[in-house]
């Protein structure tokens, strides 16, 4: 994915959080990746216990539309994500084609939604995940709660 898309999709994506009254900032590459391995080693455990692999076919929302991890679908992810009201979240690239990571402090209650767009949606604490993708319609979103503490860690090699 060229530069130009990259900054297209994060302006459209601040545009968005900026629209329900948010901060952001742009994650380093370091934080980003640090995120991203968090969010792995709590909802894509069950697919590296079973594969080896962190990531399905270079999606990382691919877990819960294959069924390796449970997850809430459609209106009922939506609204268990709507119950929520973080003061802050992550936003990380759920594809392969752009990387990215945001952080968001959030002033309204109403969590912002980001159809069309492949995006894990997380407080700092990994505690929940709202995961939207580019496949509205057919798959996602995507909701679910970290139930325990991971003890497999992914590598930072890990795609």
């Amino acid at each position: 994915m060229n530069k130009r898309h990259r900054q297209k999709l994060l302006a459209r994506l601040v545009s968005i959080l900026e629209g329900h009254g948010a901060a952001c900032t742009l994650l380093d590459e370091h934080q980003a990746e640090s995120a991203r391995e968090r969010w792995r080693a709590i909802y894509a455990k069950p697919l590296f216990v079973s594969t080896g692999l962190w990531v399905r076919d270079g999606f990382d929302w691919h877990i819960f539309s294959f069924g390796d991890a449970p997850a809430l679908e459609e209106k009922a992810a939506l609204a268990a994500y709507a119950s929520k009201s973080p003061p802050e979240l992550l936003l990380l690239s759920a594809g392969p084609h752009v990387e990215f990571g945001l952080r968001a402090t959030i002033a309204q209650p109403q969590l912002p939604t980001f159809d069309g767009v492949d995006v894990l949606v997380f407080p700092p604490s990994a505690r929940w995940t709202m995961v939207f993708t580019h496949e509205v319609g057919c798959f996602g979103p995507y909701f679910a709660e970290a139930t325990a503490r991971p003890r497999v860690r992914p590598h930072r090699s890990s795609p």
